[in-house]
């Protein structure tokens, strides 16, 4: 981004940290490497104001998804190197790799890497290189383990929350709300 009178204007991605020139007009900001303009804007005389090109913020977008999607498959091809072969056979059958990939990296989170690559390894046996045949071999060895079902709790990341105590009280308090006494049942009692 360069920056002109506390103007913000964001650069194209593959001009990110090379040495550009701001030339300014009355009307108009131009963004040069060398002799040539990679960008013109209207000049705005407002402070802090952010000058945006809706295709440059686009291709930034894209470019930022791409990468995501890179990392999350080395992630769980680092952790369980025969998830590439599962991710190719889900891409053969038209499967969404970016919805299968974060789906595993869920229930590699949830369950680990030996309980997932087992699972992977079945569906492959089976043919069926889909997330949802995944979870299902999940779940058949949790029962197989006698263990409970995972219980997914999805806190901010906001440590007054993650690390908040609860601390239970006497639930026989309530008990009265329940069962109602009447005056001659107390009048009784004494």
């Amino acid at each position: 981004m360069c920056v002109l009178t506390a103007t913000i204007i964001p650069c194209r991605i593959s001009y990110v940290r090379r040495p550009l020139t701001v030339c300014a007009t009355l009307h108009t900001v131009a963004i040069m490497e060398g002799s040539t303009v990679i960008a013109e804007h209207r000049r705005s005389y407002d402070k802090g104001q952010q000058i945006e090109q809706e295709s440059h913020i686009a291709q930034l977008t894209a470019k930022k998804r791409h990468a995501r999607q890179h990392r999350d498959q080395d992630r769980l091809g680092q952790a369980i190197p025969l998830s590439t072969q599962f991710l190719s056979q889900a891409l053969e059958r038209g499967y969404r790799i970016r919805t299968v990939t974060s789906t595993l990296l869920e229930l590699l989170d949830d369950y680990g890497v030996t309980e997932l690559e087992a699972a992977i390894a079945e569906a492959l046996l089976r043919k069926t290189p889909h997330p949802n045949a995944v979870r299902i071999s999940l779940e058949k060895r949790r029962e197989q383990r006698q263990q409970l079902p995972l219980v997914r709790l999805d806190l901010p990341d906001d440590a007054r929350i993650r690390n908040i105590v609860v601390r239970p009280h006497d639930l026989n308090d309530y008990d009265p709300i329940n069962h109602p006494t009447t005056p001659e049942e107390n009048h009784h009692e004494d």
